[in-house]
């Protein structure tokens, strides 16, 4: 009797399994990190996580939450609610033992502002997918105020974030600040101050090398602000509408396949309407949805207050996240809306008629590789003194 030889799948080479690699998401190339030593190796390797970062077939989008100053990461299914069922909200991936108070996220980091901060103004960046932190000290403490915004700069290939600090200088002068810190070489710098003076109307979001908010200065009114982190300068992007109300509602937020989406509605209708922007270099804009938010005004008839919002563009809706106040208390809920659509997702009874100071926020956040290198500044610095 002959016996049969087992067939054996020959080893792929190493360069077809590294293309194979990145195409997988980040979430699951995390598990498998500790299954060989190569695989390993290469999850760490800058020029592979670029590649991974790049893919749109590895590009598993999550929606992050803050709320109550506790960030977290949420999944909800919008699309049940074409078959008539309601979607169920997933709460995981907590950052415990720390209230946050602001967040800005740009390639799967995660900028985070600490509540009560004060003076101080340390932040902390971090990594939910691999789970790395790396506190940050200011250049300067006892800023009276400050905002954030996180972005990549290709010159040196570095994350940076854009801070614009207020120091009191005296009873009657107030003196306000841009700075840049640059993740790599761990040091700050003062840059043009040329955006002084203008009033952000909406939270910012991050594309990468550019950074977004919707703002207002007297000289031009109300308009899109934008600042390249590459060539840290800022700019201006034309708006599909025009308002000259500050009171009307303004928010941005990132599709999915990474354009900007756009909401406005004026604060004397219930209509509002999404732009998203076009593919291509020059940014163009195209109405995606428009819905009617009748059923976010109370009895009273005062709107409740649209805080955030995500486009679901394939399942034709948009999760908004509202807030409704009553005196010194607040209830946080989460809303799914689309055409002739309002199905309430989620809402949070443990802070009705509680102190409510915090307004909640959602993001769209794809999971990375990118670390954080806590070690490298401080092996330079080792070395430097050693060089001395």
């Amino acid at each position: 009797m002959t016996r049969r030889r087992k067939s054996k799948i020959p080893d792929l080479p190493h360069e077809l399994e590294e293309e194979i690699l990145s195409k997988v998401p980040a979430n699951s190339l995390q598990n498998l990190k500790t299954t060989c030593k190569r695989w390993y190796s290469l999850f760490r390797d800058p020029r592979f996580v670029e590649k991974n970062l790049g893919s749109e077939a590895a590009r598993e989008r999550e929606i992050i939450l803050l709320m109550n100053f506790t960030v977290c990461s949420i999944r909800i299914d919008t699309g049940v609610i074409h078959d008539g069922l309601k979607p169920t909200l997933i709460f995981s991936g907590t950052l415990k033992n720390l209230k946050i108070s602001e967040i800005f996220q740009c390639d799967g980091l995660i900028l985070c502002t600490p509540k009560g901060n004060g003076r101080r103004g340390r932040l902390l960046i971090w990594n939910p997918c691999n789970g790395e932190r790396k506190w940050i000290k200011p250049r300067e403490v006892n800023a009276i105020s400050a905002s954030y915004a996180l972005g990549f700069g290709y010159g040196n290939g570095s994350y940076k974030i854009l801070t614009l600090r207020s120091y009191e200088t005296s009873a009657e002068d107030i003196r306000s600040e841009f700075e840049i810190y640059d993740l790599s070489s761990d040091s700050w710098k003062v840059i043009d101050g040329s955006a002084c003076g203008i009033d952000l109307l909406s939270p910012g979001v991050s594309l990468r090398e550019n950074a977004y908010w919707i703002a207002f200065d007297g000289e031009i009114g109300i308009h899109m602000l934008n600042f390249d982190f590459e060539r840290e300068r800022f700019g201006r992007v034309p708006l599909p509408f025009q308002s000259e109300d500050c009171c009307d509602t303004f928010l941005l937020s990132v599709v999915r396949d990474g354009r900007l989406s756009l909401l406005y509605q004026s604060r004397y209708s219930s209509e509002a309407t999404i732009w998203v922007t076009d593919e291509g270099k020059e940014m163009s804009w195209s109405v995606s949805l428009e819905v009617d938010l009748c059923e976010f005004m109370r009895e009273d008839g005062v709107m409740m207050n649209l805080e955030s919002f995500l486009l679901d563009e394939e399942n034709g809706v948009a999760v908004c996240c509202v807030t409704e106040i009553e005196g010194n208390g607040g209830i946080a809920r989460i809303f799914i809306v689309g055409e002739d659509l309002h199905v309430e997702a989620f809402d949070d009874e443990r802070r009705k008629g509680r102190s409510f100071h915090h307004s909640p926020l959602l993001l769209s956040y794809v999971p990375s590789l990118v670390r954080l290198e806590k070690d490298k500044t401080k092996r330079q610095k080792k070395e430097n003194n050693k060089g001395g």
